[in-house]
């Protein structure tokens, strides 16, 4: 009787474990996956500038018109600056980082405002 009981414990841990070593892989994959992030640059006629959105899993998660951290509204002067400010919140996004830019990234990237 008592060996049984021994048994089915040892059974039971060895099920919990892989089971928390499977969902445990599958979160680490996900967090992996860079399809379920996506920047767009798109351009505002109207406003004569660009501006970028950032998608994660297919669902508008940031949308950026103006340059960020400065003052004034402006938009980004081209679809590069854009393009690169947007790829580094999206780097920051994807590594856990906080995707707040500063004045000091913007001169780093060669933003112009």
């Amino acid at each position: 009787m008592v060996k049984r009981r021994h048994i089915t414990a040892l059974f039971i841990i060895g099920l919990v474990m892989v089971l928390i070593g499977y969902f445990s892989d599958k979160k680490i994959q996900q967090d992996l996956d860079d399809d379920r992030y996506r920047l767009e640059v798109m351009e505002d006629t109207v406003n004569d500038g660009w501006y970028y959105e950032i998608y994660f899993e297919n669902h508008l998660a940031l949308r950026q018109k103006f340059i960020p951290s400065i003052s004034e509204k402006r938009f980004f002067i081209t679809e590069r600056d854009a393009k690169k400010t947007g790829s580094l919140v999206l780097e920051r996004l994807k590594s856990g980082k906080s995707p707040t830019i500063s004045k000091d990234d913007l001169y780093k990237l060669g933003i112009t405002f």
